[in-house]
Order: C-alpha cells, then structure tokens, then sequence
C-alpha cells in the first residue's frame, strides 16, 4: 500500500528522489509516466498519440487514473506511487476505498 507519492514536473527530480527513498528504505515504487507508456505501447501508439487519445477519450483517460488509485490501495502493491497527479489522487483514495 502506498505510503507516500512524489509528484513534480518533468526533470525536477522525482525520479531521482524516489530510487533513493526506495533505495533507503527497501521500498517499491510505481510510476505513473511508465503506466502511461506502458498502454501506449499496448494499444501501438506513440505517447504522443496515446496522450490525444485521453484527452478526446475521457474513459481512456479515467482508466489509468482507476489503476493508479487501485495501487495506491492495494495491500500488496507498492509503498512510493510517483506521478505528476498523484498529489491529486490522494483525495480521491478515501473514496475508491470505500467502494
């Protein structure tokens, strides 16, 4: 279950806080970025295209905010959840729990 969520820009850092947070304290971590490439490459599109997917698709985009709130939740899924709207899902978390 996540413990905490980094979020930030791109090349602010995050990742790099995260790998020695985890280092640090024996941590895993999921990051929202390579959630997002991931289906990219799933669904064959580039990032680009799968990022103009979302924005017409709201569905598409609502599904991988669900799989990062069912992380953030998930007893057995990891401790540091990085994602630039994971500040964000954070007020969401008491309500996917109470589902």
């Amino acid at each position: 279950m996540v413990e905490i969520t980094i979020s930030g820009a791109p090349g602010s850092g995050t990742s790099t806080l995260v790998r020695r947070i985890c280092a640090e304290m024996g941590w895993r971590s999921l990051n929202g970025g390579d959630v997002f490439r991931a289906e990219a490459e799933r669904r064959d599109l580039s990032v680009h295209d799968f990022s103009e997917l979302c924005k017409n698709d709201l569905d598409v985009d609502r599904s991988l905010d669900f799989r990062l709130k069912q992380a953030m939740t998930d007893s057995a899924g990891p401790e540091v959840l990085e994602s630039r709207l994971s500040g964000r899902s954070e007020e969401h978390t008491s309500e996917l729990q109470s589902r």
